[in-house]
């Protein structure tokens, strides 16, 4: 039997290792990460400790290449993401004028063609500005049928207008005006002939999805649940992304780019239809590495990344930021410790100085969760609406929902790291097949006809196919150590049931290019957002005898990948925000300055070949069988709304 893969962490130092005593073992036998013997979300009197990427099973590499030193996201704007439609369009910002009135916009139809005379519609598109009641010249207007027809009409293509018949010079008239008060709900008084989603472009600065949507949702009074959005971007870069509104107007959007920081919308549209998670191709990045070393190797790396592509490993911040990671909270839903899970994500951490700790403090040191609620002056974060369910609320169970993901991410590192590892043909595999939907294993006669990129991996679940292969046994010994199982993953909690998906176990980026900037100060932009090029900013020009050097990479992923994974691979250095803020540290200093010495020493060490790369044969050409295949993994993807 295969020995069991799992993480340890010895003397504070995390390495890979072998334990066969871990097949099979319960979840209360296992051992589990551990720094210097205490859980990494251990007390509050545990040393600090944040996760890298050791502690969660990212540890291989694809090319052979020499790595290089550089700083990734040293300044947020250093990151910009555009999202890419279905129809692989990248959506830039480029007009935040004001939108038509979305009670004048007409879309006639059979149903409205010569109802009303063009005079009477000049008529009506004028009311908008002026307020001023209009009366309409309607044919036959004693016709109380053709009058009904008339009244339906404005209702239908004009919102927030009324219409009336009266007496006039002894003749019946119809007169339109405003409405007055809130007799009639904007949900309720939507044109029927008009799409009833307004699509929109949200640019943000240093927010999350989550957050700017809740902001947005809170100054327009409406539930969030109103606004829909392809996939979540990070919170460090300026990200643009589309949104759907259901029967939210364009212009009442607009009106909030004078009062929204690090937010602004554009590109506004009606459409039929919603947004929907997943519906996206992926992403256009443009990344800034600065005080880059041993930029000799730059050109080799880019070419290695292109070429032979990534591991497409989950990026860091799935796993967290903080000294509790995510996916252990993500364990205590699956293994239904609610009790643990809620104290896991209300638990004080070190580092935290806002409003969130000092809530996570009182109500640590209380249990009293409607005191701790009172310190919150945001509570649609998830510790706020957490505390409210324990406060009272019906919805005590209510966390956050897309957390119970983040347990497959977990059990995805280590395997995809040994499925990198055994390289030998015949050994397992699971392919792209393009003649029907759904994953299959391969057979050794079809190794040939496919190569690695072909080639997903399952995250777990209890409705998923695993390779026909050793692999199936690293899944089952994986979810031991946590006392988990396939069967157990269907959760009598819907919520929380995991059926599984596939991931694909390497990307290739797409539209890849890549230039060198000499600079003098790491305040200065390397490059544009799209906010910077409606304010006709200028391109950021590189400086010949700059004092630092930076690297400005360009490229496109499929949905669910992660940048700074593919950033990995050619840095061959650590992404984990514990590690890169070290290195933020050694690089700046108060002026700006950086210390070449330790920098020197950190790009001598990621230039040095790594030992846990991957053969570019073995990267490129052998495709072991028995591996499951899918025909489209990035729609088997549960994750696809994900990004970076």
């Amino acid at each position: 039997m295969a020995t069991a893969k799992r993480l340890l962490i010895n003397d504070g130092n995390c390495e890979t290792g072998n334990d066969e005593s871990l097949v099979g073992a319960s979840g209360s036998e296992a051992k589990r990460l551990k720094c210097d013997d205490k859980e990494v979300a251990g007390d509050a009197e545990s040393p600090l400790y944040f996760p890298k990427e050791v502690d969660v099973g990212i540890t291989e590499y694809v090319g052979r290449h020499q790595g290089f030193f550089g700083v990734v996201k040293q300044r947020y704007s250093d990151f910009v993401v555009n999202e890419v439609d279905t129809s692989e369009q990248v959506l830039r910002l480029n007009d935040v004028s004001k939108p038509e009135c979305a009670s004048t916009v007409r879309m006639k139809t059979k149903s409205t063609e010569g109802i009303l005379s063009e005079e009477d519609l000049k008529k009506l598109d004028g009311l908008e500005a002026d307020g001023v009641p209009v009366t309409l010249n309607v044919v036959d207007a004693e016709n109380k049928a053709i009058r009904t027809k008339v009244h339906n009409v404005i209702s239908q293509l004009y919102m927030s207008f009324d219409s009336e018949t009266i007496e006039k010079d002894g003749k019946k008239v119809i007169v339109v005006s405003k409405s007055k008060g809130n007799r009639r709900s904007a949900h309720s008084d939507w044109p029927s002939t008009k799409g009833q989603y307004c699509h929109f472009l949200l640019y943000k600065e240093n927010r999350d999805t989550a957050d700017a949507i809740n902001t947005i949702a809170r100054l327009l009074r409406q539930k969030n649940g109103s606004f829909a959005y392809a996939g979540t971007k990070d919170k460090r870069g300026k990200t643009t992304q589309a949104v759907s509104a259901y029967r939210v107007r364009a212009e009442l959007l607009h009106g909030l780019n004078t009062t929204l920081k690090g937010i602004t919308l554009g590109n506004f549209h009606y459409e039929a239809k919603t947004l929907r998670l997943g519906q996206l191709k992926g992403n256009q990045f443009t990344i800034v590495l600065r005080n880059v070393t041993n930029a000799r190797n730059v050109d080799e790396a880019m070419a290695s990344l292109r070429d032979n592509g990534f591991i497409n490993y989950y990026g860091m911040q799935r796993f967290g930021t903080t000294t509790i990671p995510t996916h252990h909270v993500g364990r205590a839903l699956l293994l239904s410790k609610w009790q643990e899970a809620v104290e896991l994500i209300l638990k004080p951490r070190e580092g935290e100085n806002d409003e969130i700790s000092e809530s996570r403090r009182v109500f640590w040191e209380t249990r009293n969760a409607k005191v701790a609620l009172e310190k919150l002056h945001k509570w649609r974060c998830v510790e706020g609406q957490l505390l409210r369910g324990l406060a009272g609320s019906r919805h005590k169970n209510d966390f956050l929902g897309a957390i119970t993901s983040v347990q497959a991410a977990s059990g995805w590192g280590p395997d995809s790291s040994g499925r990198c590892k055994e390289k030998s043909d015949g050994d397992g595999g699971t392919v792209d097949n393009p003649q029907r939907s759904g994953v299959r294993a391969l057979t050794e006669d079809e190794v040939h006809q496919y190569d690695i990129t072909d080639i997903v991996l399952p995250l777990p679940g209890y409705d998923i196919t695993y390779p026909a292969n050793e692999v199936a046994d690293w899944y089952k010994e994986l979810l031991a150590v946590d006392g988990l199982s396939s069967a157990a993953l269907k959760h009598k909690v819907k919520d929380y049931a995991l059926p599984g998906a596939y991931r694909k176990i390497l990307v290739k980026p797409t539209n890849l290019s890549w230039k060198l900037y000499g600079y003098h100060d790491n305040t200065l932009p390397l490059t544009l957002s799209d906010l910077d090029r409606l304010n006709m900013v200028d391109e950021p020009e590189s400086i010949a005898d700059g004092l630092f050097e930076g690297l400005r990479v360009e490229f496109s992923l499929p949905s669910s990948s992660y940048a700074t994974m593919a950033l990995r691979e050619v840095l061959k250095i650590d992404t984990s925000a514990a590690y890169q803020t070290t290195l933020n540290d050694k690089a700046t200093g108060a002026d700006g300055g950086r210390s070449q010495a330790t920098l020197s020493d950190e790009g001598a060490r990621a230039s040095a070949t790594h030992e846990n790369s991957i053969s570019d044969e073995a990267s490129s050409t052998a495709t072991p069988a028995g591996q499951v295949s899918a025909s489209d993994s990035a729609s088997h993807d549960e994750n696809s709304g994900q990004d970076n």
